[in-house]
């Protein structure tokens, strides 16, 4: 082969080298955030369920602690028992 073509031939080498990597890197970065896109949402489900367990729990507690103060127990009893602040019992009596 004579050197201009073995440089040609080099040099096209190297073009589709350079191609096949871009390539690899775009395919990559497509899933990365896929796969990120994956464990965000599965993520944001998952303290999503528990923000909502909790506040049914909070909501449970203030319901109970509504129908103490209703039976005329004292904020110290409903307070022991719901194990909500006596602050938060004092504004349900309101």
């Amino acid at each position: 082969m004579e050197t201009k073509e073995a440089k040609q031939v080099m040099e096209l080498i190297i073009s589709y080298e350079q191609r096949g990597i871009e390539k690899g890197i775009q395919q990559g970065v497509k899933q990365g955030i896929e796969q990120g896109l994956k464990q965000g949402i599965k993520q944001g489900m998952k303290q999503g369920i528990e923000q909502g367990r909790q506040k049914g729990i909070e909501e449970g507690k203030i319901d109970i602690a509504k129908k103490m103060l209703a039976k005329g127990y004292d904020v110290d009893t409903v307070h022991e028992l719901t194990g909500l602040p006596a602050e938060k019992i004092e504004q349900l009596k309101k």
